[in-house]
């Protein structure tokens, strides 16, 4: 999807905050333009289905650590089936999705959603090989055709967790696939039209962190206000608002 980009360490290309940026709002343009409008929840799961990606559910752990992947090359992926590892093979250009927390509808089901759409966009170009080429039988290969993405990994404040080095492969690959759910679910251009009769209370001179100039209660309802607008938690929100500097 991004392959215009220069490639960097580990293959992977060179994105930063303002491309993965102007990639979301590239792909609402085409698919959910109506998302670019005005504030509104995308219906993340028909995006995915409409840009011809395969949307898979499947118990991807025992406790539900793992919550999904994005399968690059097709091959073998592990699963768990009546309490037993079993392997299954997924086509390229699959989505997969833990059931567990898809049935619970988890709180971080949409920004998982969202997360391996990011894995797609951003990395896809850069680590999809030819099919044909692989084996399914190579003992090694669901450590390799696909990103199995951790509980602990799929978290949009570990983008302002400025002790969180970006060192290994997994790191890149993690920000950029977090940084793009982000932007898909809330994107700029709409925050900012929510947000306009916050802006116009203020001078231009002084709209840095203008929402810290509300009060605690005010902040409170306009933040819980926002997430059901776009269907997101309230730390998510929070985290975006941060990311945009409109709050430290």
């Amino acid at each position: 999807m991004v392959g215009r980009y220069r490639k960097g360490k580990y293959d992977l290309y060179i994105l930063k905050k303002e491309n993965i940026e102007t990639e979301a709002e590239n792909i609402l343009r085409v698919y959910s333009p109506e998302c670019l409008n005005q504030p509104k929840a995308i219906d993340i799961e028909r995006l995915i289905e409409d840009m011809g990606i395969v949307l898979s559910y499947a118990r991807m752990s025992k406790n539900s650590e793992t919550l999904g992947a994005f399968v690059f090359n097709k091959g073998k992926i592990q699963i768990y089936e009546e309490e037993k590892t079993k392997y299954r093979i997924y086509d390229e250009k699959t989505i997969i999705i833990d059931t567990i927390i898809a049935e619970k509808n988890d709180p971080r089901l949409n920004f998982t959603y969202g997360h391996e759409l990011g894995h797609y966009v951003t990395q896809f170009d850069a680590l999809h090989i030819n099919s044909n080429q692989i084996s399914l039988f190579d003992s090694d290969l669901e450590k390799e055709n696909a990103v199995i993405c951790k509980r602990d990994t799929v978290v949009y404040s570990n983008l302002f967790n400025e002790r969180k080095k970006l060192e290994t492969k997994e790191d890149w690959q993690e920000w950029q696939a977090n940084y793009f759910s982000t932007c898909i679910l809330i994107p700029k251009c709409t925050l900012r039209m929510a947000l306009k009769p916050y802006i116009d209370r203020y001078d231009v001179m002084d709209q840095d962190k203008l929402l810290n100039k509300l009060s605690f209660n005010e902040l409170e309802l306009l933040i819980d206000k926002l997430a059901s607008i776009y269907n997101v938690s309230s730390e998510m929100m929070i985290n975006r608002l941060k990311s945009l500097n409109y709050l430290n």
